[in-house]
């Protein structure tokens, strides 16, 4: 006689529970990657490519990852992952002055030698 088992799914234990239900994504409005692609400008009147938008999700770019989530067999994103991830490739890299800032920087260090400090 087979013994009965269980069908129901195991729990999510350790660092994939914990991931689930902390991924700020999902306290945001989520979008699938196929319609994010539309919303970032791109070359023509489409946007950008799909596959764009799966490599800054996988691969990243300049070292930040576009944060996503699984949810039913489709990756999806929010309007607010594009933008911190826009913010974040954008910003100048640590120890280097913006052009803006280092026009400042030179007529300051300019006015000193004038000064003869």
């Amino acid at each position: 006689m087979p013994t009965s088992q269980s069908t129901a799914n195991p729990p999510i234990v350790g660092n994939a529970a914990n991931k689930a239900l902390t991924s700020p994504l999902f306290d945001e409005t989520l979008i699938p990657l196929k319609a994010a692609c539309r919303l970032v400008p791109g070359r023509s009147a489409k946007g950008i490519a799909v596959t764009t938008i799966y490599r800054w999700a996988l691969r990243g770019c300049r070292g930040t990852r576009l944060q996503t989530a699984m949810v039913g067999g489709q990756r999806y994103t929010s309007h607010e992952a594009l933008d911190r991830f826009f913010a974040a490739i954008n910003r100048p890299a640590s120890g280097q002055i913006s052009s803006m800032g280092r026009q400042r920087q030179d007529r300051v260090e300019a006015a000193l030698d004038s000064e003869g400090l």
